[in-house]
């Protein structure tokens, strides 16, 4: 595709401001990357959870895990079963 003489090749997903829109426009991207990152913050979590007060793991998760979560949520509105499900994982595990 050209666009005022410049060649535009499509990508398959693009970030803006930390949202992933991807090119089917269901939010896949955005929700894999999303619980991808948080997973890798509750690993190291629930390592030190054992040596750190309840208080101060609360602390963390909130800061780390469900401030990322919360970030950019009106634009999950609408969003597939499957893919919510795959949120909602996020917060069985910090439970767990």
């Amino acid at each position: 595709m050209n666009v005022d003489g410049i060649s535009v090749v499509p990508v398959q997903s693009v970030r803006d401001l930390g949202i992933y829109i991807d090119a089917e426009q269901v939010m896949w991207t955005h929700v894999q990357k999303m619980v991808s990152r948080c997973f890798a913050v509750l690993q190291p979590l629930r390592q030190i959870s054992h040596s750190i007060p309840k208080e101060t793991l609360h602390t963390l998760v909130v800061a780390l895990v469900l401030s990322r979560m919360d970030y950019g949520n009106a634009m999950l509105v609408g969003l597939l079963a499957y893919l919510i499900r795959r949120l909602q994982s996020v917060m069985t595990r910090q439970r767990g």
